[in-house]
């Protein structure tokens, strides 16, 4: 199904291009995208493509060490607005789609929605996207410090479902907010087991003016002013898949980011209770998980076009189970090339597992070599 799907996705991409494209009086430009805009501006097209190469090398102190490349993500996302109020984005993973026809292909499709933004303290959110819970989850892997998420990140927050929403902010974008119902299944499944469905809202303030969701602002030279973000997530949602008695999952999160001039900072706390897990669960009527990770960077420019940047990390999975925790403790550097656009970045850091089989904490070292461009 993999070259079905991407002969599709290509054609349209393709095909709105032209439509954009066919007026006399249309035009298209590029700055880091290449984009379509009609005369009147009530139709734009912006081409986004970003291409990740990996060189990840990995020493578990159990088993082999190895080293394998990747081309962990080359994104293909189609972004614009239609009839004045009308914005949409399709975005679609080819890395994923070059599977061969016996894996897994599910995941080529990432996102495709559309929002009414005729208000902006109001707009309706519908389609496939990412849920409104996770600072760093919202954050887009191409504009991060260190190559991949946290794992407290990865482990408490939902990724992309289908479903619809209400998003908005302030004028001044002092504050923004989120309210959404969804399938509760993640992304491109066919049927929706969950009858329950996932429910998640997400409140973030600015105190001190607006803050792009990124980890680090490459133009921080040309808008020096300190920045601060606060915000609160909640989720619920339904385990299981139908075929045994499904439990809740309720979720909740505190999220801080500050930035000035070069540095950065972050942090976000998970936690996570499930009210009567499915057996063998030791936990008896409810398990409750907790999770954080702070993270911390500071940027300086080199040259006039390139920027240098050291990052530090550490994350934690604390579970109910006695010596079952995880830990993450990392460093990264990167040269930003051209911003976000075009960087490389290298980053280290150690697992660490309690209460594995074997009786003893497993420690697993990984370094891993990234080069981006966006295009």
């Amino acid at each position: 199904m993999a070259r079905p799907r991407c002969a599709i996705l290509l054609g349209i991409l393709l095909t709105s291009s032209l439509m954009v494209s066919a007026s006399d009086d249309g035009g298209w430009s590029y700055d880091g995208k290449l984009r379509f805009e009609s005369a009147d501006g009530r139709f734009r097209l912006d081409f986004i493509n970003r291409l990740q190469a990996r060189l990840t090398t990995s020493n578990p102190e159990l088993g082999d060490s190895g080293q394998s490349f990747d081309v962990e993500r080359f994104r293909l996302m189609l972004d614009g607005k239609a009839y004045d109020h009308w914005a949409f984005t399709v975005q679609a993973d080819l890395a994923t789609g070059s599977l061969s026809d016996d894996e897994e292909d599910s995941d080529l499709l990432l996102d495709a929605f559309v929002r009414f933004a005729k208000w902006r303290g109001a707009q309706l959110w519908v389609g496939q996207g990412k849920v409104g819970f996770g600072r760093q989850q919202m954050i887009d892997t191409g504009r991060m410090q260190f190559v991949d998420r946290s794992i407290a990140t990865e482990r408490f927050t939902h990724g992309r479902d289908v479903g619809f929403a209400v998003v908005g902010h302030n004028q001044d974008r002092t504050y923004e907010y989120s309210v959404g119902l969804y399938n509760g299944n993640g992304i491109n499944d066919d049927v929706d087991e969950n009858k329950d469905h996932l429910a998640a809202g997400r409140l973030v303030v600015y105190p001190l003016g607006p803050m792009p969701l990124t980890e680090t602002d490459p133009n921080w030279t040309a808008r020096p002013g300190p920045r601060l973000a606060l915000g609160v997530a909640v989720m619920t949602n339904n385990s299981g898949d139908g075929s045994f008695e499904e439990e809740r999952i309720n979720s909740a999160a505190l999220e801080f980011a500050f930035r000035v001039r070069g540095l950065t900072m972050a942090a976000e706390f998970f936690t996570e209770s499930e009210d009567d897990p499915p057996p063998p669960s030791p936990l008896g009527d409810e398990s409750d998980t907790d999770g954080w990770y702070a993270q911390i960077g500071y940027a300086f420019p080199i040259t006039e076009q390139t920027m240098l940047e050291f990052a530090g990390r550490y994350s934690e999975i604390l579970f109910d189970v006695a010596d079952a925790d995880q830990t993450e403790t990392g460093a990264a550097v990167s040269l930003y090339l051209n911003g976000h656009g075009s960087k490389l970045q290298l980053d280290y850091r150690v697992l660490e597992f309690e209460g594995t089989p074997f009786g003893s904490n497993i420690d697993t070292d990984e370094a891993r070599l990234q080069f981006q461009l966006i295009f």
